[in-house]
């Protein structure tokens, strides 16, 4: 499988589900679950950073604004 990462001119990079899944420190299966729990829907693919955030907010994970995880 190859994994392409496209930089956008403000470096934000698109992901997939097992990068996003790495950098919580968690499984794929897990990640999924949590999404479906909270309502989020990916399609196949890369993951855009606007979906990503919104991942990170809706599983509580705010680094940007100074809060831990």
């Amino acid at each position: 499988m190859v994994i392409i990462c496209i930089r956008m001119k403000n470096k934000e990079i698109f992901k997939t589900k097992s990068q996003v899944a790495k950098e919580l420190g968690i499984c794929v299966k897990t990640l999924n679950k949590y999404l479906r729990i909270e309502g989020v829907h990916i399609n196949k693919g890369l993951i855009d950073p606007r979906k990503y955030m919104e991942i990170r907010t809706k599983l509580g994970i705010v680094t940007d604004l100074g809060k831990t995880q």
